[in-house]
């Protein structure tokens, strides 16, 4: 929640009150769908794709968030078994013909991948793996320069914050541990070495540890 002082604060630091906009909705399933209505109307192009993530946990949205944000598909919220009415209104709402699912079986379930409309599963065993099948996905068909964000995938900050700049590639964030490097997220990084100009480790020692940071080094500097 952003309390009504903190708009409050942004027009005392300068910004015209005609230049903030809330979107906000009874809960998170809403607050998604009134955010993939923005988009489609804010460059009046109809919205056909679009990801589908548990709102009851936050890795998997936040990786897919550069490409989402790259390609103009919204980000929208399931439950494991169920479809929140506001998501169902925005499924219908946008007339979508294109859906990714996010996640395993454990945070999306197939009964509600089987109610979206021509769905397909991004997942992997864990959200590491899951981040990397995203990651895969996302650059399909693109360049062959990439720039590598990587972050923690205990918490979801710095991941976040940085998801506004990684997609202007778009560019994959991959999720490792504070102390190490999962071995799908190593493997990603090693296969896409020779094409990565640039890596930036997002957030302090106390989300990517010292240990993590050097692996990743040796990998990318053989």
């Amino acid at each position: 929640m952003v309390d009504p002082t903190v708009e409050t604060e942004l027009v005392a630091a300068g910004i015209n009150p005609a230049s903030i906009t809330r979107i906000a909705g009874n809960n998170r399933y809403e607050t998604a769908m009134l955010i993939a209505q923005f988009i489609e109307n804010y460059d009046m192009d109809d919205v056909d794709t679009a990801y589908f993530t548990t709102g009851e946990n936050f890795p998997d949205a936040l990786v897919a968030g550069p490409f989402g944000a790259s390609f103009g598909r919204p980000i929208l919220l399931v439950k494991r078994d169920q479809i929140p009415a506001p998501t169902q209104a925005a499924i219908s709402g946008l007339a979508l013909t294109t859906s990714y699912v996010l996640g395993g079986t454990a945070a999306v379930g197939n009964g509600v991948l089987s109610q979206l409309p021509n769905a397909t599963r991004l997942g992997g065993i864990d959200r590491y793996e899951t981040a990397v099948i995203i990651a895969e996905h996302g650059l399909s068909g693109g360049g062959s320069d990439v720039i590598l964000y990587t972050a923690t995938g205990q918490t979801f900050p710095d991941a976040l914050s940085a998801a506004p700049l990684a997609a202007t590639g778009p560019y994959p964030i991959i999720l490792v541990k504070r102390d190490s490097v999962p071995a799908t997220s190593m493997a990603y990084i090693t296969a896409h070495r020779p094409g990565t100009t640039m890596w930036f480790v997002l957030g302090g020692e106390a989300a990517v540890g010292s240990a993590a940071v050097e692996q990743i080094f040796y990998i990318l500097n053989p």
